[in-house]
């Protein structure tokens, strides 16, 4: 009895850190329409023609002026380009007051770009657009539509995996420039008048008192307009009775890295007949000889080798080589690679380089093993955390582990065999281990997970059909504190734990929002210059204090670089939000890389609040606070300056 009730424990705490999405219906949605004057943005894919006139003739409709700008898809659009035709767009029109808002239906084409083949044109063609809207100082919601990207349940199939990327990045902007966010929209195939009109319900979704939407993504479906939630996993169930050896060859891509090694070592524990490991090194990447050892010692068949897993022709023949006495029956693929910026400096290479190991790599082990006929047991996915939330400083990361995410679903949708992990930081080795990372972490309530508890639930297979679980430690009353600190995230509210905060009081806005930042303006306004500007460094000094975990503000050096105090994209976009949230100025997402020091910061800050002369009768604070969520509380992994590191 004392042993099955150990189990129970045991199952229990492996239980609470697992969670699912769920989406629900948006009840009471109405058949509200946006107003104003409205950007829509195509590059006349064939789909794209379709919903353009659908919905330039719904917005018209509805009185809406429509501004059209349309890219040629054949072109390599960049940042300067959509800009320029941005430009050209906006002066063309009648737009006197502003944009209301834009709409984006570049996500539909998802054919490979021409420049960089592993990212779908829609992808690259999405974040050049999101960087000319900042380049162009509009702040007017943005939002993207997509079709099969993802599904709500049951019969629905997500159709179009790869355009599920534009949602892993699109969680990233809401995060690193919430001014510029409007949200996600997932569109049937094929417009008729039912989709149509739930488009426009969703476009013209209640906003909150700084002008952002209260629910940022959604999908269209014939059975309502559904809005998308995390929310506990169900329970596993028993243990099965008798542990039952992986039979024949065990294939683990990254299997040299420090989470291919856990996965190799608990497999071998577990009696696999044979492992295969990849890497792009094999057999010469570093501690690969060791671990060979230690397999082998174990009683296992090892073999590691040297394989591009983004290269089809390579993994086409590495599959062909483990055919044999131990035919292949699991496939894991966690191999990954980071290169790290905000989105306002990522570059399509970059974005290419990331997508090209982590999702082509998914995607050729997909459809090669069903080529090659190949009747797999297990088809398991390393995804992360970050293509379920979104981090800063990884819009290309999120894109890569959201396609994961909806390849699984997608596999299992074709009844084949699929899971995808959402993996949140682990203990030791991992990329979290990078830096201070696992520091910030643990301040902000996401602590490490132990491998062992990770690779219990690996080895236990998801209940029912789930295809998809995040993985994560969370404490969620410090957790939500900062992820929902400038605005609501519906996303995270029917968490019974974060509704039980919400309900009293304590998730959400403890910044004070913008009413806080427009107090803090006025009493700048007030203040004398050479005060002014003392307070806007002890502002400053603060902010940095606190996102670097010190408790006394005076010890920061107004002139000592960030990168000297151990700052990176991630904690530049954390003081960024804060400084936005405190005093109401827009700052961008590269701020510590523009203004290098606290001073340079304070100084930039009182220019643009008041001018070169700082002119204290110069309006501020009537700019609404932006997202002042701390969200690098969630990243698992090490994000630092522009730079590569594979795993």
């Amino acid at each position: 009895m004392s042993r099955w009730r150990h189990a129970q424990r045991e199952d229990e705490a492996l239980d609470a850190l697992r969670y699912s999405i769920e989406w629900k219906t948006l009840g009471r949605s109405g058949t509200a329409v946006p107003s104003g004057t409205w950007l829509v943005v195509t590059a006349g894919a064939d789909q794209e023609s379709s919903w353009s006139q659908a919905v330039r003739g719904a917005l018209g409709d509805a009185g809406v002026e429509v501004v059209p700008l349309l890219l040629d898809v054949t072109d390599g659009h960049g940042r300067e380009e959509v800009g320029a035709r941005l430009a050209e767009a906006l002066s063309g029109s009648m737009v006197d007051r502003g944009l209301s808002g834009v709409l984006s239906l570049l996500p539909l084409n998802d054919v490979p770009h021409p420049a960089a083949p592993s990212v779908p044109v829609g992808t690259a063609h999405t974040l050049a657009l999101i960087q000319a809207l900042s380049d162009a100082g509009l702040r007017a919601p943005a939002w993207h539509a997509t079709s099969g990207a993802v599904s709500v349940g049951g019969s629905d199939i997500p159709r179009r995996p790869a355009q599920s990327q534009v949602w892993g990045l699109g969680r990233v902007v809401a995060l690193e420039q919430p001014e510029l966010w409007g949200g996600l929209i997932d569109v049937p195939e094929h417009p008729d008048a039912r989709s149509v009109a739930q488009l426009m319900t969703a476009l013209a979704t209640r906003v909150v008192d700084d002008g952002s939407p209260v629910e940022d993504q959604f999908a269209v479906r014939d059975a309502g307009l559904f809005v998308r939630r995390v929310v506990r996993a169900p329970a596993m169930g028993p243990r099965p009775e008798g542990d039952t050896p992986p039979r024949g060859t065990v294939l683990i891509t990254g299997g040299t890295g420090a989470l291919g090694a856990h996965v190799a070592r608990r497999f071998a524990q577990d009696g696999a007949e044979r492992l295969v490991l990849t890497s792009r090194r094999g057999p010469d990447a570093p501690g690969a000889q060791e671990l060979i050892s230690e397999l082998v010692e174990s009683g296992a068949r090892v073999s590691v080798v040297s394989c591009d897993i983004g290269d089809r022709e390579a993994v086409a023949t590495l599959l062909a080589t483990v055919a044999g006495d131990a035919p292949l029956t699991t496939v894991i693929h966690a191999a990954g690679v980071l290169d790290d910026a905000v989105v306002d400096s990522l570059s399509l290479a970059q974005l290419d380089r990331v997508l090209r190991v982590k999702a082509e790599g998914a995607r050729h082990l997909h459809e090669l093993t069903l080529e090659m006929g190949v009747e797999l047991d297990d088809f398991v996915l390393f995804s992360s955390i970050a293509g379920v939330l979104g981090i800063p400083g990884q819009g290309n990361y999120a894109p890569a582990n959201a396609y994961l995410d909806a390849l699984a679903e997608h596999r299992r949708a074709l009844g084949l065999p699929a899971t995808a992990y959402a993996w949140g930081p682990w203990e030791g080795d991992g990329m979290a281990a990078a830096g201070d990372v696992e520091e910030r972490l643990g301040r902000h309530g996401v602590p490490t997970l132990a491998p062992e508890h990770a690779l219990a639930i690996l080895r236990r297979p998801a209940p029912g059909r789930q295809a998809t679980v995040m993985v994560s430690a969370f404490e969620w009353e410090r957790f939500s504190l900062a992820y929902a600190e400038a605005r609501r995230r519906p996303l995270i509210e029917d968490l019974p734990e974060v509704a039980a905060l919400l309900d009293d009081g304590t998730a959400g806005r403890v910044g004070g929002g913008a009413s806080a930042s427009t107090s803090f303006a006025a009493e700048l306004t007030s203040m004398p210059a050479q005060r002014r500007a003392a307070a806007l460094q002890e502002a400053v000094r603060a902010q940095v204090a606190a996102v670097l975990g010190h408790v006394d503000h005076h010890r920061i050096d107004l002139e000592r670089p960030f990168r000297d105090s151990g700052f990176d994209s991630l904690t530049g976009v954390e003081l960024r939000n804060r400084l936005n949230a405190q005093i109401g100025v827009r700052l961008p997402s590269t701020l510590v890389f523009d203004h290098p020091t606290p001073g340079a910061v304070a100084r930039h800050i009182g220019e643009e609040l008041f001018g070169s002369e700082q002119d204290p009768a110069k309006t501020i604070g009537h700019v609404p606070a932006e997202d002042a969520d701390d969200p690098v509380v969630i990243v698992g992994m090490a994000c630092r300056y522009p730079g590569g590191a594979d795993t």
